[in-house]
């Protein structure tokens, strides 16, 4: 991006080759490209007329993904006498405790 800001008429001739190859990329916290997670599909790019992808276990991986992602979406909720790990800031240390009680 630092590269592109030699002048403003480069950054607005390059912004959307930057977008596209930022949704052609695996997310790091994901491990699939945005454009996947959004459309389905990669988004068609000069690079993937050259070498197009195997197609083979993407939507595999596209649909672990996605339910890993919804799964962790979720609240955690603890009964009592569950064991859990409480941090000490003042101290900078984690304690063991347990839980005596729930609110909803």
């Amino acid at each position: 991006m630092k590269k592109m800001c030699t002048d403003k008429a480069n950054i607005e001739n390059n912004i959307p080759d930057w977008l596209l190859n930022y949704h052609n990329t695996a997310h790091s916290g994901t491990g699939v490209e945005p454009a996947i997670l959004m459309l389905g599909r990669r988004l068609r790019s000069p690079l993937s007329l050259v070498n197009p992808l195997s197609w083979k276990g993407v939507k595999k991986q596209v649909h672990e993904t996605t339910e890993r992602i919804r799964s962790e979406k979720f609240l955690r909720r603890f009964e009592i006498g569950d064991s859990v790990m409480i941090r000490d800031i003042l101290h900078k240390r984690w304690l063991k405790g347990v839980v005596v009680s729930v609110s909803d």
